[in-house]
């Protein structure tokens, strides 16, 4: 059976990356629950917030504590709309040979 929804290789935990209460923190945790819009982003830190810095601090700690094991991928699914989300390597692969 085919469950593209259930997730056998969840991301690492927030606290163990990150300072509880910090902006990197508190979007990497809406990392871990999905997948999430630019939108999205602006409202969880507030709209003064540079998002896009924070995803690259939390590529930066990825890289730093697990090596060429994750990877951040964007898709356009509106005119000024963005979906990010974070994913193993291992599942890319996964997905393109099935």
């Amino acid at each position: 059976m085919y469950q593209p929804t259930l997730n056998f290789n969840p991301l690492p935990k927030p606290g163990n990356l990150f300072s509880h209460g910090t902006q990197q923190y508190t979007l990497y945790s809406a990392f871990c629950n999905g997948p999430v819009t630019n939108i999205q982003m602006s409202i969880l830190l507030g709209r003064t917030a540079s998002h896009t810095r924070r995803m690259c601090d939390i590529d930066k700690r990825l890289e730093e504590k697990y090596p060429g094991e994750y990877v951040r991928t964007k898709k356009r699914i509106g005119k000024s709309v963005n979906e990010y989300r974070i994913i193993r390597l291992t599942e890319i692969a996964t997905q393109k040979a099935a």
